[in-house]
């Protein structure tokens, strides 16, 4: 009987099979991937902005006065009890405003109280306030004092003394109270027609324009 004796040596054939067999895992390992899909919904935030009542000015019957730079005196009704200019309200939009004033003359005195309400969800700021006129468009990015000329004579008719929110933060539900104090100097014209619009710009209280 003959003996075969074991030797320590593999088949060619099965080397190259096992090889191949880990090939295929590998490359199958290698590329496993996976899908997470999550349904849900997403709710943006709703900007509004838009004025409410009472939107004021002083001039309800007697007229005000008062100097230069708003002192010398201070604003005040005039002593005489003149009833002659005249300022009226019309809204174009939820944050447009026109105020139209009749028969002023030099020293005449004005001031609107307006009222902005944030009626959305998020806070808002107003970014900037554009005045406009017969002379052209000015913007105001900060509370402050300026003169104007809206004849176009090149000399200063009114001076403006804006108040109050450019650039703060307006939380959902609040109300803000701004002022704006008009005074026509002695340039301007007798018996002037002057209309002002008067837009608020609003933007998202995080956003810097």
């Amino acid at each position: 009987m003959t003996l075969l004796k074991k030797t320590g040596k593999f088949s060619p054939v099965l080397v190259a099979a096992l090889l191949i067999a880990l090939a295929i895992v590998g490359f199958s390992y290698a590329h496993w991937s996976a899908i997470l899909t999550i349904n849900g919904t997403v709710t943006t935030g709703d900007l509004c902005a838009r004025f409410t009542t009472p939107l004021q000015h002083v001039d309800g019957g007697v007229d005000w006065t008062c100097g230069t730079n708003f002192t010398h005196p201070d604003p005040e009704p005039r002593l005489d009890e003149k009833d002659y200019g005249n300022c009226t309200f019309v809204k174009i939009d939820d944050q447009t405003l026109e105020a139209n004033f009749t028969n002023v003359y030099p020293s005449y005195y004005e001031c609107l109280t307006l009222h902005i309400v944030n009626c959305g969800s998020i806070p808002w700021k107003i970014w900037r306030v554009n005045f406009t006129s017969p002379a052209g468009e000015l913007s105001l990015y900060k509370s402050g004092y300026f003169t104007w000329d809206l004849t176009g004579d090149g000399k200063a008719d009114v001076e403006v003394n804006y108040l109050d929110w450019i650039d703060q933060q307006v939380d959902p539900g609040q109300t803000i109270e701004i002022s704006i104090w008009i005074h026509f100097l002695q340039d301007i014209p007798q018996n002037a027609q002057i209309p002002i619009t008067i837009e608020f710009e609003i933007i998202n209280w995080n956003e810097s324009p």
